[in-house]
């Protein structure tokens, strides 16, 4: 029995989203004329991970997925394939709760050791970070995109630009 951790929407469909359980991850359609639903299970090879979070790119082609072990695997939706695992130097301790895209295309990352990091997802490296008070368990952006609230589990919340 699969139980699913995390379900999101595709942003440009409304008859597909993903799950993430603990160790895979399975992409769902929907034909609704028919009542059918079908799913496809994203194959990851040797890599064997418990996802904590997942956030789809604008146009849904990508899907970056945050594991217990502090690393982001990233999925390529279209083909339905494993495309890499990042960051490019170092986990995060205490595994990774929180993933949210920027409008220009960068990462904010939320961990449970209470890193906040921004990562620029072409190359997965760590552009800046900083650390908070208790693990971070959620990332809110505002509307213009620059700035954002960060909750974290000791009651604290921080407004952050996102430069």
């Amino acid at each position: 029995m699969n139980v699913a951790n995390k379900i999101k929407f595709f942003n440009n469909t409304h008859d597909k989203l993903i799950t993430i359980h603990n160790y895979g991850m399975r992409i769902w359609t929907c034909d609704l004329v028919a009542k059918k639903v079908a799913f496809h299970d994203i194959n990851t090879g040797q890599i064997k991970r418990k996802y904590q979070c997942i956030e789809i790119s604008p146009d849904d082609s990508t899907a970056y997925l945050g594991t217990l072990t502090g690393d982001i695997i990233e999925i390529d939706l279209v083909r339905q394939l494993y495309k890499r695992i990042g960051p490019a130097k170092g986990l995060f301790s205490q595994g990774i709760n929180v993933l949210t895209l920027l409008t220009n295309g960068d990462m904010l990352v939320g961990a449970g050791d209470g890193t906040i990091a921004k990562i620029e997802t072409q190359s997965m490296l760590i552009k800046s970070q900083a650390k908070v008070m208790g693990a971070v368990t959620s990332i809110t952006l505002t509307a213009d995109s620059t700035h954002f609230f960060a909750g974290t589990n000791k009651a604290t919340l921080y407004w952050c630009n996102t430069d």
